[in-house]
């Protein structure tokens, strides 16, 4: 942390080569959370690109009152929410989709769950996104979308309530597939 908080100081004299090491640090974790938004690699990286523009544009901003992964993230999440908003979003093939979990190996189960997730509202599928996906605990998650821990926790908990809804039919029919 206080090796990104030097590079940080560095950047904001003008020597931009450490701005490379800040985007070698924290490219894969945000490209990961891109392409959970909107599926498409293509559109992930292109995100991904103008997510850094911006963290370059506001770094003057930071004011290290929390951990710059976690203000990047929140400026990351807050950019690809908009991003959504604004239309833009496409689906994907299963070829195009970094790795995530075992359960990817049912692909049927695998697209049932990203249609569910992309079909959440938007506070449920943030936090989902950020908790059950990304890893990040209730405390970070309050930090990057500016609610609190319980909130959170709160919309964590129906997010995963209706997911078992829409995903419960698929789930009793492949129960009777394995029996």
């Amino acid at each position: 942390m206080e090796e990104e908080f030097l590079w940080i100081q560095r950047i904001r004299q003008g020597e931009t080569d450490y701005f490379h090491r800040l985007y070698q640090k924290h490219h894969q974790r945000l490209f990961s959370l891109c392409w959970r938004f909107v599926r498409s690699a293509q559109d992930a990286e292109e995100q991904l690109q103008e997510i850094f523009l911006k963290i370059l544009q506001k770094l003057d901003r930071f004011e290290a009152r929390s951990s710059f992964s976690t203000w990047a993230y929140r400026l990351a999440t807050n950019h690809m929410i908009n991003f959504i908003n604004r239309g833009r979003r496409d689906e994907t093939s299963l070829e195009d989709a970094p790795e995530t979990s075992a359960c990817e190996t049912d692909h049927e189960l695998a697209m049932a769950l990203r249609k569910a997730v992309a079909q959440l509202p938007d506070g449920f599928r943030k936090v989902f996104i950020l908790h059950d996906q990304e890893g990040f605990r209730h405390e970070e998650i309050a930090d990057i979308l500016g609610c609190s821990a319980a909130t959170s926790r709160s919309q964590l908990c129906r997010a995963r309530l209706a997911l078992r809804d829409k995903l419960k039919p698929l789930m009793q029919e492949r129960s009777y597939e394995t029996r």
